[in-house]
């Protein structure tokens, strides 16, 4: 249902879009990275690959940052936020 939202559609439809969306996009990355679902708690709150998924999140999603650290194992949606900026700008943590 992506991109097919009209003026009739409520927000639960939305949201349930874009969990699904979201989820179809970790997937793809672990995948990329050779990780499994439940490797997500397995590697630090500040993993590059979880950096990455989380700014890919933030980006093309419209996820909470409290939702996507929840999600992606992060610890507190502050310290995402952190990494997200940090990251997006050149910086190392």
């Amino acid at each position: 249902m992506e991109g097919q939202f009209k003026e009739h559609h409520g927000g639960a439809e939305r949201r349930e879009s874009a969990e699904k969306r979201a989820e179809r996009m970790i997937a793809e990355g672990l995948a990329k990275a050779g990780w499994n679902p439940g490797d997500l708690h397995k590697h630090r709150k500040g993993d590059p690959v979880k950096v990455a998924l989380a700014m890919r999140l933030r980006q093309e999603t419209t996820l909470t940052l409290k939702r996507i650290a929840q999600r992606l194992h992060m610890g507190r949606w502050e310290y995402a936020r952190r990494l997200i900026y940090e990251t997006g700008n050149g910086k190392s943590s």
